[in-house]
C-alpha cells in the first residue's frame, strides 16, 4: 500500500510538472509571435503619425503667380538634361539653363526582420519612405516661406493639388508633373565652378568680394535661426547674376538656438572651404578670406 501511494504522489508530481512544462513552452512559442505583432502595431502607429504629420504640417498646394506658371511652362515644354545627383536628390536642367527640376532619391530600404518575416519588409520600407517624404515636404515649405529669393526656388510639389501640370521629358524619362515629388530653382553656378573662373580669368578682385558675399550669407542664414546642417560651401551654395543664393535646401530646418550658438558648427564647416581656398586659390584670394575671417571673429 505504502509503495503505491509513493507511486501515486510521484506520478501526481510528474504530471504536474509536465503541466509547468506544457506552459513555459506554450509561452516561449506565443513569445516569438507577440513581438512580430507588437512590431506590426508599432509601425502601423508610425505610419499613421507620419501621414497625419504630412498632411496637417503641410500646405496642400504651393502659392504661385499666373505669370510665373507660364514662364516655368515655357521651359517644360522643352526636354531637360541631367547634370548631377547629390546626396538627397537628382538634378536636371532646362535646355536655357534658366532653371532646373531636384528630385529627391528614392532610397530602398529595408527592414532586419524581413528575412525572416517578408511582409514586415515593405511595411518597414513604407515607413522609412513616408518619414523622407516629410522630411522633403518640411525642406520645401520652410525654404519656399522664409528664404524664397535666397534659395531662388520658384516651385514645389509632393501632395495633393499642382499648378503645374502635364508631362516633361527628364532625359531620358517622361516624369508626371501633378505626381511626382520635385522642386523647381532658378539654376545657379555652383560656387566652386564661379570662383574657379573668375580665378582662371584673373578677376581676384571679384574673387574676394564673392568669398566676402560667401560668408555674410552664410552667417545672416545663421543668425536668423535658419539651420543648414551640411553648409559645404563650394557645392551647396552658388551664385545668380554675382549674388549668393543656397541651392541646397533639403538640409534646412529653423532652429531657434542656432542665432547664438552658430559659431562652432560654422567653423567646423568652414575648414573645408579654407582647404580647397588653399588648394586653388592665389595666395591673394587666401590672404583675403583669413582677413574676413579676422573680421568676423572667427577663428579656425
Amino acid at each position: 500500500m505504502k509503495e503505491e501511494k509513493t507511486k501515486s504522489k510521484k506520478t501526481s508530481k510528474l504530471k504536474k510538472h509536465d503541466k509547468r512544462v506544457k506552459k513555459w513552452v506554450g509561452w516561449l512559442c506565443l513569445a516569438p509571435l507577440l513581438s512580430i505583432a507588437a512590431f506590426f502595431i508599432t509601425e502601423i502607429a508610425k505610419i499613421s503619425c507620419l501621414m497625419m504629420l504630412l498632411l496637417s504640417q503641410t500646405p496642400k498646394e504651393c502659392p504661385i503667380s499666373p505669370q510665373l506658371v507660364k514662364s516655368i511652362d515655357a521651359c517644360l515644354s522643352k526636354p531637360f538634361h541631367y547634370i548631377a545627383q547629390g546626396s538627397t536628390s537628382q538634378v536636371f536642367s532646362s535646355q536655357d539653363e534658366s532653371i532646373v527640376i531636384k528630385i529627391p532619391l528614392k532610397k530602398k530600404s529595408t527592414s532586419k526582420y524581413s528575412g525572416y518575416f517578408p511582409f514586415i519588409g515593405p511595411l518597414s520600407s513604407y515607413r522609412k519612405r513616408l518619414k523622407e517624404k516629410l522630411k522633403f515636404a518640411k525642406a520645401c515649405v520652410n525654404t519656399y516661406a522664409l528664404v524664397r529669393d535666397e534659395s531662388a526656388i520658384l516651385y514645389y510639389h509632393f501632395s495633393g493639388k499642382s499648378r503645374i501640370k502635364g508631362m516633361v521629358k527628364l532625359g531620358n524619362k517622361e516624369f508626371d508633373l501633378s505626381q511626382e515629388d520635385y522642386f523647381i530653382q532658378k539654376k545657379a553656378i555652383v560656387a566652386e565652378d564661379y570662383l574657379k573662373n573668375l580665378i582662371n580669368s584673373n578677376q581676384l578682385d571679384q574673387a574676394c568680394a564673392s568669398i566676402s558675399d560667401l560668408l555674410n550669407f552664410a552667417i545672416s542664414f545663421c543668425q536668423q535661426g535658419i539651420l543648414m546642417v551640411d553648409l559645404q560651401f563650394t557645392s551647396n551654395f552658388g551664385f545668380i547674376d554675382g549674388l549668393p543664393v543656397r541651392i541646397d535646401i533639403e538640409h534646412i530646418c529653423i532652429q531657434e538656438s542656432w542665432k547664438k550658438n552658430y559659431k562652432p558648427h560654422l567653423l567646423e564647416q568652414l575648414k573645408d572651404f579654407e582647404r580647397w581656398l588653399k588648394d586653388n586659390a592665389p595666395m591673394s584670394v587666401f590672404l583675403h578670406f583669413e582677413r574676413e575671417m579676422k573680421k568676423r571673429e572667427l577663428k579656425l
